[in-house]
């Protein structure tokens, strides 16, 4: 056993590609929604510019020492052409903006309160060329309108000295700027550093701001330095990273102008609707429809060349609609708002559902609209809460309610509902005068019923999916056609075509040595005589019933003959449950498994039964992880309509939880290629975030590995990562992680394997190098722990399903299981390929998983990656069809989840003694130890060797 790059490098890089593609499998044709991008003019020599921009708003303090140290643009004004009287720059300035107070006069305060004025959350998405140390106090869409009317305002600053043409800017929202010229040199002035100032009007404060833009070139490229690195198939350089960094933000700057932006190179159309017409989803939100754009490198060889990638994009966003109505359609809401009144039900839904998530609010009664942030409820009503105007000389105390009477003839509806405080100044706002604003994305997750509805209806088949992205590519285009010109760039309108193959799947073997057909990716079972590969004896168990339907007990009767039934056919051997009772909610659910645990010695699996509204019961019954039996939760709901599949689907579950195999996967390759066997441990991992809001809760790691033959029975090691941890996405405790699973593996076949296999989810691109850096080293410093001789060898790869590449059939309808893409989309350096490994939905268009090659000690074929890659999306042990992501991922998945699951549940018991620990700790996160006592897994418990998680 040896290893490549021993001792490993400092900072690892990824294999290079040595091999266009695999070779083995039918030949098909592809089809993807990946677009070229050439240059039409191979001669023309365009350069690029990039320039360091700093937006400061006049009234802020950054940098003001160092500005006057700054040529102002007035001093040197005479150098930039000819200039515009002050006369006509302020006609145009007021041109467009809608009448309302004049500059620098504050508007009407309202309630009697000066409301300030907001700036939006910063944005830290880091670039290539940001300044780490200038600190923005404007959003990355506030920086692109005032960026843009700059450009407005000075027009004779940006023509080129050559040709007199004008360039065409482009800014990244943060610093950042730039152009492209050919042969036209750029004015001296923008060569700085220069400042400039300007009035802008904001919209959002129905007000005129004064801004200084500090302005200086800091360096420049050709565009054929990345052209030409491409075909050499290696990494980028540092200087084709900065070009190809450019030439994303020039692509995008029109996109990231016009529309609202979820997320790096997504955008979206809310109020326009102008790509697809927007759904809804429930409780105040609906889906909009958006596209995906980003330039992307692709090809190998001679035939690698910059690609975009153009796909349809969904996001769901709040409703603009009244706050109170956005308010009441909340779930269960609805009463809390009946009454004129808000009792403390519906302040806590505010305090939740607005003040903590952030939601911007509007208001128009000044003839005009404004924006806040909502920052509190008032103790106060529109009735109570008071203020002094002056008029004629005479002070007059007056409610919110009478000032907005007499100021704007408005008679509130609700004078006895709480005000809002909103803005810097937290200013008192009637509820009822309140608009929940465009643009503004659901933060966190979506609710169960909101998820199916958003999947539901995001949902196309393939060939409706394509001409979508094809319409949208069109429309798209028309915001590029500008830079693409200034750059020399052209865009093939045609879909890029190319070849791919569908490999073979792999043998799937049931009981008895059967081996069943599998087409499309899924294979069947007789219900009467197939048996399990490995069946789990159903023995010591038992029912609890806690649904309140009136038949529940005819109905679980009828549940527990079909199941000792099925059971029987597949081989588990049942015996009758030792009892089967109801116990009637509300109950102390924890206090009576606890009982069970103690009082039912031998008990191995506890199945309880729930109604679909009942959100309490699993949660408390999945935290109780210390029990000497297995749970399995069923839904009334699914017991009433019971038939074959649904009770198979059951058993699949419970057979794996009681130690059984459903099936195993056997590769088809020549014994001499295999990589399976009990020699060989195969790995999966995945980190599981908090969501947005959540500032406490740490992050879930969870590493899983398999211990038998077939890849089929796996351990876990789980962990929390405290969010301050630099690199969120890397999993710090690896090397322990390893360590115990390896002994775990040992403990299970007495030899360690000379193999191990990882498949890592949840990693981006950028991260690569880091992975390798923290994550395969810590593995191998595990190994040797062990012995300093142990060195079996690894092949890593890392699993993405959060990209938008999918692939079309010429004829149309979905890409077959087994269908792999390495050429033409994939990368010039990296062995990377995409692997369409399941059968879609009906109605959906599949999104093949992305697999990169970050290390391989093994000298694995790209053949032979892939068909193990493929078989392994086949042990999934609750569906006899091929999963989209390798077995081990998935189970990663699940044992994050149950953790969270756990530490969720242990903090909603106990909320006061977890907010009390977190403060005690100054960390602002809950401690270590108690983290640790609810997440980890005790492996010294024979318990913890089940697959409960599954």
């Amino acid at each position: 056993m040896v290893w490549i790059s021993d001792p490993l490098d400092e900072n690892p890089n990824p294999p290079i590609r040595q091999v266009a593609s695999g070779s083995l499998g039918r030949r098909v044709t592809l089809f993807s929604n990946y677009y070229k991008v050439v240059p039409f003019d191979v001669t023309k020599n365009v350069t690029l510019h990039h320039f360091d921009v700093k937006i400061l708003d006049a009234k802020k303090s950054d940098g003001s020492d160092e500005l006057e140290k700054i040529t102002p643009y007035e001093a040197v004004a005479a150098t930039a052409g000819p200039q515009k009287s002050n006369a006509e720059k302020k006609k145009k300035r007021r041109m467009g903006r809608p009448k309302g107070p004049k500059p620098g006069k504050e508007p009407p305060s309202q309630a009697g309160i000066d409301l300030g004025d907001m700036s939006s959350a910063l944005d830290n998405v880091a670039t290539p060329h940001m300044n780490s140390s200038y600190k923005r106090h404007i959003s990355k869409a506030l920086g692109r309108k005032i960026f843009s009317g700059f450009i407005k305002e000075h027009p004779e600053i940006f023509e080129a000295t050559n040709d007199g043409k004008g360039l065409l800017m482009t800014f990244d929202g943060i610093c950042n700027a730039y152009c492209a010229t050919s042969g036209t040199a750029i004015p001296q002035i923008l060569k700085g550093p220069i400042r400039f100032k300007l009035k802008f009007y904001d919209e959002t404060l129905n007000r005129e701001k004064e801004y200084h833009i500090v302005w200086k070139l800091v360096g420049k490229s050709l565009l054929k330095e990345l052209l030409q690195h491409l075909p050499k198939c290696q990494p980028l350089t540092h200087q084709c990273q900065d070009i190809f960094h450019m030439l994303q933000v020039m692509l995008n700057y029109e996109h990231a102008r016009k529309y609202a932006t979820s997320s790096l190179n997504n955008f979206f159309s809310h109020k326009e609707e102008r790509f697809g017409q927007n759904f809804q989803i429930g409780h105040g939100k609906e889906g909009v429809i958006g596209f995906h754009s980003s330039l992307r490198p692709c090809g190998w060889k001679d035939a690698s060349c910059l690609m975009l990638n153009i796909d349809v994009a969904h996001r769901p966003f709040l409703e603009c609609k009244s706050l109170l109505k956005y308010l009441r359609s909340q779930p269960s809401a609805q009463e809390y708002f009946k009454n004129e009144e808000l009792g403390p039900e519906a302040i806590g839904l505010i305090l939740d559902k607005i003040v903590k998530e952030q939601i911007k609010i509007s208001t128009k009664h000044g003839g005009y609209t404004r924006q806040y942030k909502v920052v509190g409820v008032s103790d106060k009503t529109s009735m109570t809460c008071t203020f002094d105007v002056t008029k004629d000389g005479e002070v007059e105390t007056i409610t919110v309610a009478e000032y907005f009477e007499r100021t704007y003839g408005t008679t509130l509806k609700y004078p006895r509902m709480n005000c809002l405080l909103v803005g810097n100044k937290k200013s008192h706002m009637p509820i009822e005068m309140c608009d929940i604003v465009a643009n503004q994305r659901v933060r966190g997750r979506l609710g169960q019923d909101e998820s199916r509805e958003f999947i539901k209806r995001s949902a196309q088949p393939p060939q409706q999916r394509k001409k979508q992205i094809s319409e949208i590519f069109d429309k798209s285009c028309e915001d590029k056609v500008q830079v693409l010109a200034s750059l020399g760039l052209e865009v093939d309108h045609n879909m890029v075509k190319f070849e791919g193959r569908v490999i073979e799947p792999p043998v799937v073997e049931l009981g008895k040595k059967l081996q069943p057909k599998i087409e499309r990716g899924e294979w069947k079972i007789n219900l009467y005589r197939d048996a399990f590969k490995q069946p789990a004896k159903l023995d010591h168990w038992a029912i609890i019933n806690f649904s309140t339907a009136k038949d529940a007990d005819e109905i679980i009767n009828e549940f527990k003959k079909m199941m000792m039934d099925k059971a029987r056919n597949f081989g588990m051997d049942p015996k009758c449950p030792r009892f089967v009772k109801s116990e009637p909610l509300p109950c102390n659910v924890g206090d009576l498994l606890e009982k069970i645990n103690k009082d039912c010695k031998g008990l191995r699996l506890l199945v309880f039964v729930i109604d679909d509204g009942d959100k309490r019961t699993y949660p408390t019954v999945k935290a109780k992880n210390r029990l000497n039996f297995v749970t399995q939760c069923a839904h009334y709901s699914t017991l009433v309509k019971l038939d074959g599949t649904i009770m198979l689907n059951l058993l699949l579950k419970i057979n794996v939880k009681l130690g059984g195999v459903s099936h195993v996967a056997l590769p088809r390759q020549p014994d001499h290629e295999r990589v399976g066997g009990n020699k060989v441990m195969v790995m999966g991992a995945d980190v599981n975030h908090p969501d947005p809001g959540d500032k406490l809760s740490p992050s879930i790691v969870a590493v899983v590995a398999s211990v038998d033959v077939h890849a089929c029975k796996y351990v876990r090691e789980v962990r929390h990562q405290n969010r301050e941890h630099k690199g969120r996405d890397i999993i710090t405790d690896m090397k322990e992680i390893t360590k115990n699973l390896l002994e775990q593996f040992w403990r299970q076949n007495k030899i360690l394997p000379e193999k191990i296999m990882m498949f890592r989810d949840g990693v981006s691109e950028t991260q690569f190098s880091q992975v390798l850096a923290s994550e395969l080293r810590a593995m191998r410093e595990a190994c040797t722990s062990i012995s300093t001789d142990y060195k079996p060898s690894m092949t890593f790869l890392c699993v993405q399903k959060k990209h938008h590449t999918r692939l079309f059939l010429e004829k149309g309808g979905n890409v077959e299981a087994g269908t792999v893409a390495d050429t033409t989309i994939t990368s010039p350096w990296l062995m990377d390929f995409y692997l369409n490994s399941h059968t879609g939905l009906r109605g959906s268009t599949n999104r093949p998983a992305h697999y990169t090659v970050l290390w391989d000690d093994s000298d694995m074929s790209f053949d032979q990656i892939q068909r193990q890659s493929f078989s392994q999306c086949h042990n999934y042990a609750r569906c006899f069809r091929s999963t989209s992501i390798p077995t081990a991922v998935y189970y990663a998945h699940h044992a994050a989840f149950k953790a969270k699951v756990l530490l969720d549940e242990a903090i909603l018991t106990d909320g006061h003694k977890w907010l009390a620990a977190a403060e005690k700790s100054g960390k602002d996160s809950y401690p270590d130890e108690e983290l640790d006592k609810v997440v980890r897994v005790d492996i010294s418990m024979e318990t913890s060797r089940r697959m409960d998680y599954v």
